[in-house]
């Protein structure tokens, strides 16, 4: 089966390799432009290299978004780039093992 994702416009968290860069260069060859994030701007821009090379269209937003309010900016700044979000994969890592009481205010925004 093959996917159209022509003129859509793809944010996909812990992009630079793995499932996330898969995930991300799946989306590139389904025809989508692809705003990759990650913590390592040399795997992020390797990532990117790889997908603009098979003519993919790809940027890098080198960002840790368990930090507060790094999450909006990273949306912001994919925006501003692309003009909007049609897909997002959220393939970061969840929050550490522990108890609700253990997690950090990051974590607990909808309290």
């Amino acid at each position: 089966m093959k996917i159209d994702l022509s003129g859509k416009r793809a944010l996909v968290l812990g992009a630079s390799r793995g499932i996330g860069f898969a995930i991300a260069k799946n989306l590139s060859s389904a025809g989508a432009t692809v705003c990759l994030v990650a913590r390592g701007q040399s795997d992020l821009n390797s990532a990117c290299e790889k997908i603009q090379g098979e003519s993919g269209k790809a940027f890098p937003v080198k960002a840790d978004i368990s930090s507060r309010g790094t999450a909006q900016q990273v949306y912001d700044i994919a925006c501003e780039k692309m003009g909007s979000v049609d897909i997002l994969i959220n393939n970061s890592g969840g929050p550490k093992y522990g108890t609700l009481s253990d997690l950090s205010d990051v974590y607990r925004d909808w309290e």
